[in-house]
């Protein structure tokens, strides 16, 4: 940026800057813009913050954050101050600010006429409600916002107020308040997200699901979210299927280039998942080792051992399990649920006979099947059998001629939005 810094702009910037006191409203509707600008350009932040104090001295302000002086600053300079403590992080300092500007906004003598006063009002209020997002202080953001836009503030920002309502709980309202955010701005996709959300919160994951879509098929910050969220829904209505079409349609969740890199490894997580469920284990084993070059998900490098261990075993099982016919070995039996402090398997799931070794079967339907120790991922030993437990196939995944049983294992529970 040094280049296009010459002698002759700084002299030509320092005579734009004496025309302030000509006309002070449209100076600062002039030059609030270009300062933003600067000021969001991290590139160029020593000149922004030269720029600034130039512009205070001209506005007859003061950049310093203690104000004792009797004369109030321009509402232009505190709220760029406002923004230059928000990037470093001091969010105090940047209420403190905001809160001055709103004063100066009131105290000024130059605004034509009252709406050019409540339109910069509504301005300063939507700073305000910004900043309460950034403490998650939803009430107070609601309030900002809200009286933002009822005095004739942007309502480009609309949105935060749904989105409060969503982190609140109060999800009947935030339906409301997103469809009227969507209504005043009908391209405002994160009104469609926090309404997805809310609708799913409220038990219509049909509505969601639509919801979600439209911010999934559009550049976004949310798009990666909208997309992973979709894929949740359908796992919790146990359709693995339509799971793994959302996570396969929206190949951009896979792309390191464009996602972050805990995105990329909850999506393969997530496809891993999926494929195991539907008994393409070659697939699944691809996608959690996948998930894991990306992020370390504890729950991909289980899958992926099991996995691994379960591919490495197959033949041989085979070999010395495959029976003369293929109930001899394996019979259905009643529905059983696991006991809840288990953690593994929570959904009611099919339990099978176990072949004896004299070629009998022992009925697991007579065990209390609370606890089984695995000896391999396909072999298990029952510690609960009375008098003389059994090898037994209990699986939870699906292959081959065992078909592995239906058996389900619960979604990612760090995947939970």
């Amino acid at each position: 940026m040094a280049k296009y810094t010459t002698p002759k702009l700084g002299d030509e910037v320092l005579v734009a800057l004496r025309l302030y006191d000509q006309a002070p409203y449209e100076f600062g509707l002039t030059v609030q813009p270009i300062l933003f600008d600067m000021l969001q350009n991290y590139n160029a932040d020593s000149y922004a913050g030269a720029m600034l104090q130039l512009t205070a001295t001209a506005m007859h302000s003061d950049t310093t954050l203690k104000d004792d002086g009797p004369d109030a600053n321009d509402y232009v300079i505190d709220r760029a101050l406002a923004e230059t403590w928000r990037q470093k992080g001091v969010l105090d300092a940047a209420i403190k600010k905001t809160q001055k500007a709103l004063q100066d906004v009131n105290n000024a003598s130059y605004f034509p006429d009252q709406e050019a006063r409540d339109v910069t009002l509504g301005l300063v209020y939507k700073d305000m409600a910004m900043l309460a997002d950034r403490h998650n202080q939803y009430s107070d953001m609601i309030a900002y916002e809200t009286a933002s836009i009822q005095i004739g503030g942007p309502n480009d920002y609309e949105h935060a107020i749904c989105y409060g309502l969503q982190q609140l709980k109060q999800d009947a309202d935030a339906v409301r308040s997103c469809s009227q955010a969507i209504a005043d701005q009908p391209n405002d996709l994160y009104a469609y997200y926090w309404r997805g959300l809310a609708y799913n919160a409220s038990m219509q994951p049909d509505a969601a699901l639509s919801d979600l879509a439209i911010v999934a098929a559009w550049d976004n910050n949310f798009r990666a979210e909208a997309a992973i969220k979709m894929s949740l829904i359908d796992f919790d209505r146990d359709d693995n299927a339509a799971a793994l079409d959302v996570l396969n349609k929206y190949d951009f969740l896979y792309d390191p280039n464009t996602q972050s890199k805990s995105t990329v490894a909850t999506a393969y997580n997530n496809r891993c998942y999926a494929y195991m469920q539907l008994g393409d284990l070659e697939k699944a084993l691809g996608d959690c080792t996948a998930s894991l070059k990306y992020g370390s998900i504890p729950d991909a490098y289980r899958k992926q051992q099991e996995l691994a261990r379960l591919g490495d075993r197959t033949s041989d099982h085979h070999a010395r399990l495959t029976p003369s016919r293929p109930d001899d070995h394996l019979r259905r039996s009643s529905r059983v649920r696991r006991g809840a402090n288990e953690g593994l398997l929570t959904e009611p799931f099919t339990a099978f006979t176990c072949g004896q070794r004299d070629g009998s079967s022992y009925p697991m339907a007579n065990l209390q099947l609370t606890r089984v120790i695995a000896s391999s991922w396909r072999h298990r030993k029952l510690a609960s059998a009375p008098g003389k437990p059994c090898d037994c196939l209990v699986a939870s995944m699906g292959h081959e001629y065992f078909h592995f049983l239906g058996i389900r294992r619960p979604r990612p529970a760090h995947l939970v939005a």
